[in-house]
């Protein structure tokens, strides 16, 4: 897959069959639209192409409502590549971006910069100044403009339509195996291995301490789950929470992650982390001591865990 950061200078090919939209979490409903994309693509013998921002657009418009990360944007990237999708072009959003009318946007960005002549979008698509730019607006210039506007209808998981906002509510509420089945694969975030207090250590179970940053949080406690360092994977006990036991470390979400059956410095690098299973809640102990004995149970109920589900 190409990756084009930025408005390209003239457009990848003479037609193109293109998509937009943020795509946080490369869910069922995303996969959808793209499988869509290629097909039209391939009929029309043009490169499927997905545009999206830098950044979700209500970051600046909307600030204050700004939803977490499912994915950052190279794990985007990656899903993008992997499902089939020739280009990625990543536009700046900022204040400039958020003016640009609906119009503009379709007119010079996806028609003249990147010449679509197949739009293909969600039921729920939105663009431009104030959102302006929907399905009904597409369909209107559509004839005019000499283009072809595709509308791909919502998955259903159940009864509920699958979107991102469904997806970090179930992970908010640690419900995993939901979260897996609207996604179309496990939810798992990465980052670099930094050092932490060496609470960890002293209570008998060193463990990988890694900053969440901005992604969604989930709900407090305890994993089953693995934890994926050079390729190899390894069963792991995941505590993300505020270290109630300890009132100086108290407030901040970290996350802690305890190998079993590994050995070796992971500062430093960086590991893929896979939440599979809430064990139990996030909760104080009156002692370090009383929390050590609970570690102990945590890593023998993932290891119990791990017995009947380590395949999935």
């Amino acid at each position: 897959m190409t990756l084009v950061r930025g408005l390209p200078s003239v457009a990848p090919a003479a037609h193109t069959a293109l998509t937009l939209g943020v795509f946080d979490g490369v869910h069922l409903g995303h996969q959808a639209i793209l499988a869509r994309l290629k097909e039209v693509a391939r009929r029309m013998g043009c490169p499927a192409v997905v545009l999206t921002f830098d950044r979700h657009p209500a970051s600046v418009v909307r600030p204050e409502a700004c939803p977490p990360c499912i994915f950052d944007l190279e794990d985007r990237f990656a899903l993008f590549d992997q499902l089939g999708i020739d280009m990625t072009v990543v536009v700046p959003f900022d204040e400039r971006m958020a003016k640009v009318s609906a119009y503009s946007f379709l007119h010079d960005l996806l028609l003249g910069g990147l010449g679509a002549k197949a739009v293909v979008v969600g039921y729920d698509c939105r663009f431009g100044h104030r959102g302006e730019g929907t399905i009904t607006f597409l369909e209107e210039y559509a004839q005019r403009e000499h283009f072809a506007v595709y509308e791909v209808e919502p998955v259903y998981v159940g009864t509920e339509a699958v979107s991102s906002t469904v997806i970090r509510r179930a992970i908010q509420a640690g419900d995993m195996p939901r979260v897996a089945s609207l996604l179309g694969r496990p939810w798992r975030f990465h980052a670099r291995v930094i050092h932490g207090q060496g609470l960890g250590h002293a209570l008998g179970f060193p463990t990988a301490n890694l900053p969440v940053g901005e992604m969604v949080k989930p709900a407090l406690g305890v994993y089953a789950g693995w934890a994926v360092e050079s390729g190899v994977r390894h069963k792991a006990a995941i505590y993300i929470g505020c270290k109630p036991t300890f009132p100086e470390c108290a407030g901040a979400v970290v996350c802690e992650v305890f190998m079993l059956e590994y050995q070796g410095d992971l500062y430093g690098k960086e590991i893929m982390v896979q939440p599979a299973k809430l064990l139990r809640a996030d909760q104080r102990f009156d002692t370090p001591g009383a929390l050590s004995a609970q570690m102990k149970r945590d890593v023998e109920n993932v290891a119990a865990w791990m017995e009947v589900n380590d395949g999935e």
